[in-house]
């Protein structure tokens, strides 16, 4: 029997491999795709409306992101990360951020830590209407905004590449600590902006520091969960 379809179709149209793409990610970094499970071509395929090529460019392209591995005679499935895994994508994003935020110093203008504040409002709104999703997103587009006013055109690719395995994790994270991340998420964020706004770069740098640590150690405890057999909200 057929597992009840949680893909909707869409409407074709010269970017349908963007649109597939698009909405399998979303599917990933929501768990409704969830960690380790099969990707059949087909079955995806059916689901979304559209031929089985789409799926297949799809695929590729978020094998390149991270968020889908492919086993040869097997197929393709969702990443599953390992302990090994988040010490490199989180020593990679603290070595990323810490670097944007050097050069951004002395680059974030007035208008800047006002667009932060934005954000940082957007965070506070959303985890008063318990809109998760919307929490995740604005979570890294308040640190994405410094990757990409830092002025360092390299270092925004670099950034990308793990962009999506970061809104996994913190999806799978907030999902299992539904009262507490929220709480936490708007607190660093506070703190990131005083310390933009005091031009503190050293408080910014131990602020990378202490939250990866912490996220680090947190999402480690729902992979331990995972393996138990507990599954997140």
């Amino acid at each position: 029997m057929e597992p009840p379809a949680i893909l909707t179709p869409i409407s074709p149209n010269h970017l349908l491999a963007n649109q597939v793409t698009d909405r399998l990610r979303q599917a990933i970094i929501e768990g409704k795709l969830r960690p380790g499970e099969h990707l059949p071509e087909i079955s995806l395929a059916q689901q979304l409306g559209v031929s089985r090529s789409p799926v297949r460019e799809a695929l590729r392209l978020l094998e390149r992101e991270g968020l889908v591995v492919s086993v040869p005679n097997r197929g393709c499935f969702v990443r599953e990360f390992s302990a090994q895994d988040i010490d490199e994508i989180f020593a990679l994003r603290v070595a990323i951020e810490s670097l944007a935020a050097e050069w951004a110093m002395d680059r974030l203008d007035e208008a800047d830590l006002e667009e932060m504040a934005n954000l940082l409002e957007a965070q506070r709104e959303a985890a008063a209407q318990g809109d998760m999703e919307r929490l995740n997103q604005v979570d890294i587009s308040f640190h994405e905004y410094v990757c990409r006013r830092c002025g360092h055109s390299r270092l925004v690719p670099i950034w990308e590449g793990i962009r999506s395995q970061c809104l996994m994790l913190f999806h799978l994270r907030l999902r299992t600590y539904p009262d507490y991340v929220p709480r936490t998420v708007l607190s660093d964020h506070q703190s990131f902006l005083e310390a933009f706004r005091e031009r503190d770069l050293a408080r910014v740098l131990a602020l990378h520091r202490q939250v990866n640590q912490r996220v680090v150690r947190e999402i480690k405890q729902v992979l331990t969960k995972l393996a138990a057999g507990e599954q997140p909200a």
